[in-house]
């Protein structure tokens, strides 16, 4: 691979996940998009560890230990890199000679990296999501630095307020020369500690807003009407209360699409002959199964982690013209007019549901999908993120 004379600015992002799996994927290469030529991402893959990856993805492993990966995508805006390091962060920040070992390896390998591949580079740009993260920050010196907070990490899913983590994020929005917060309430508690706030909404790629292409699949099997759940079924989503409204609606169908985290709190769901699930999908058929639903449900719970969620599968179900039925929660009101808001109770659920079946799809989609125009990740790129990160960095 030849060196990329052209950069002058190289924005380091250092990855939730691998950049195949994560859910910022689509933003990422959005962003790519946008940016102007001189500015490349570095993508910096979950580091390959001795003490975690061998257990969990030995492929991963065993492929990627010998060296630092290095891969572009085809337009050489974007390059991805695996580092390997010695021990996983959780581990690590249990000491400091840990961290500091973790953040030596990192640093020469980030360095390696940049000279091999942008050699004229003269800004570094650093991008974490999550405090536990924030030890990267010390690896480039006179690096930018970026937090972009898209969780509640103050509170646990299961409802309890996590303080050691917040204090750690309160030194990493003390450190971060920008914060970015999903949405207008994660930023509330956060304004007093950040440098520079700005609201980052999550958003959806454009091929959502276009009919997709109907191949055969097995949601085609289960007969309408057909209420969608996109995303983990994990702890925060109100199972009790779903089973409660498809119990009492046998003729209803409920379609789980995306993974299972939280199997215990499904058993009761499994054992409805209306519920269906589809497990993991690839994003590229997201906007063809949304658009076989009905209705789309966005059933949480009501606790400190969720009040302040606007979830990237509201967007999703907008873009795809599918009606929501959503738990009624601060955030959520920005959507007043287009998403239904109810209380997370059974009753109200059903008759929301009942009203959007009611009223039928058809007849709505248009005005769903033109609300969700402006959540386009490549118009929150281009008329959000860019501007703010040009204003913050000084790059051209």
């Amino acid at each position: 691979m030849q060196p990329n004379d052209r950069i002058q600015t190289v924005i380091i992002v250092h990855l939730p996940g691998d950049f195949h799996l994560t859910h910022r994927r689509e933003m990422l290469l959005a962003l790519a998009r946008e940016l102007p030529g001189s500015v490349a991402l570095l993508l910096v893959n979950r580091p390959i560890t001795f003490d975690v990856t061998p257990l969990k993805y030995p492929r991963k492993f065993w492929t990627g230990i010998w060296h630092t990966r290095v891969e572009p995508e085809p337009d050489r805006r974007i390059w991805i890199m695996t580092p390997r390091l010695a021990f996983h962060e959780r581990i690590a920040q249990r000491s400091e000679t840990l961290v500091g070992i973790k953040r030596r390896l990192m640093a020469a390998q980030l360095k390696t990296t940049l000279s091999k591949y942008f050699p004229r580079a003269t800004r570094i740009i650093q991008w974490i999501y999550h405090p536990v993260q924030d030890w990267v920050f010390g690896t480039m010196e006179g690096a930018g630095k970026v937090y972009e907070c898209y969780d509640e990490y103050r509170w646990r899913p299961t409802g309890e307020f996590d303080e050691n983590t917040w204090t750690r994020e309160q030194k990493t929005l003390k450190s971060a020369d920008l914060t970015f917060v999903t949405t207008e309430g994660l930023g509330i508690p956060r304004t007093a500690f950040a440098r520079r706030l700005e609201c980052l909404p999550n958003g959806v790629p454009e091929y959502f807003f276009s009919p997709a292409a109907q191949s055969a699949d097995p949601i085609d099997s289960i007969s309408q009407p057909r209420i969608g759940y996109l995303g983990n079924a994990r702890t925060g989503v109100a199972f009790d209360l779903l089973e409660a409204v498809f119990r009492n609606r046998p003729q209803w169908n409920l379609v789980f699409i995306g993974p299972v985290e939280n199997e215990s709190a499904i058993q009761d769901l499994k054992r409805l002959i209306n519920v269906h699930f589809l497990g993991r999908r690839p994003q590229s058929q997201v906007p063809g199964l949304l658009q076989r639903l009905d209705v789309g449900l966005v059933p949480l719970l009501d606790t400190g982690f969720t009040r302040v969620m606007a979830p990237l599968k509201l967007a999703e179900y907008l873009a795809s013209g599918v009606p929501v039925v959503a738990t009624d929660l601060p955030d959520m009101r920005k959507f007043t007019g287009v998403v239904t808001l109810v209380p997370s109770q059974p009753a109200p659920y059903d008759s929301a549901i009942s009203e959007c079946l009611a009223q039928g799809k058809p007849s709505v989609s248009a005005g769903l999908i033109e609300a969700a125009r402006p959540y386009s990740w490549n118009v929150i790129c281009r008329q959000g993120v860019i501007p703010t990160l040009t204003e913050v960095f000084h790059f051209a």
